[in-house]
């Protein structure tokens, strides 16, 4: 419970995606020494704003969020425990926290992709998706995608209907549907599934919030299947952190 705090007064501290996150956690051995540092000078001057809210330790607001974390039934994974992706780690600018709903595997254990795509895809796109979710499901692989409109829910349903394992990484914080008319795919990945987002319940929006999500899709698949996408998609940046990343 303590550390759960800490990983959300953390967050609190930095915001969303910020490179200073791994930075940090980098020179430290638990969430908790973190939060007994006194001195984060070691971030330079011009990080002045954020090491004061660091050296400030009242964890009351984060202690709100986790209670209404508990009370959506979400549960979170910190940047040093050991359900934490370890390929998170490996990218610039990892995570401090993973809110989820559902069933939290060992993702490291099996093979994983992402397919990513085309909000408005084809009727060709929609049909070649299901088959390789379905198939790649068959064979023992996690299907990763965005869950929004068009390719990803194609992807996820493909991977359902193999009865496999699907991981849903969101652009919104966790328990808001987006879109709306995905709320049964949502509810079947709850129960079926996994949904994760690095935005805890009620955290404010930024133009950014999707984009940045698509570097956490990319960083914890082996491999990234890009099915169908415009010349400005989404999926190209997914496609680009991949090619960073070193994945395929």
């Amino acid at each position: 419970m303590k550390d759960k705090i800490l990983y959300v007064w953390f967050q609190l501290a930095l915001g969303v995606c910020n490179r200073l996150a791994g930075e940090i956690c980098s020179k430290f051995d638990g969430i908790a020494d973190v939060y007994d540092c006194t001195d984060f000078s070691f971030l330079g001057e011009e990080k002045e704003k954020y090491i004061k809210r660091l050296e400030n330790k009242d964890t009351s607001e984060a202690f709100e969020v986790l209670k209404k974390c508990e009370s959506m039934g979400v549960g979170l994974v910190g940047y040093y425990d050991e359900g934490y992706p370890a390929s998170l780690k490996k990218i610039k600018i990892p995570p401090a926290v993973l809110y989820y709903i559902g069933d939290f595997r060992d993702l490291e254990s099996m093979p994983r992709v992402a397919i990513v795509g085309s909000r408005k895809m084809t009727d060709y796109g929609k049909s070649v998706t299901e088959h390789f979710a379905y198939t790649l499901s068959q064979s023992g692989a996690c299907i990763v995608s965005g869950l929004a409109k068009g390719i990803d829910t194609a992807a996820h349903r493909g991977a359902i209907k193999a009865d496999g394992y699907t991981v849903a990484v969101l652009g919104n914080p966790i328990g808001d549907v987006y879109p709306k008319e995905n709320l049964k795919a949502f509810e079947t990945l709850y129960k079926r599934g996994l949904v994760v987002s690095e935005m805890y319940p009620g955290c404010p929006r930024t133009k950014g919030d999707f984009p940045n999500r698509n570097r956490i899709i990319s960083a914890i698949s082996d491999a990234v299947l890009v099915a169908e996408a415009g010349e400005t998609s989404g999926s190209l940046i997914t496609a680009r952190h991949a090619t960073e990343q070193g994945k395929m």
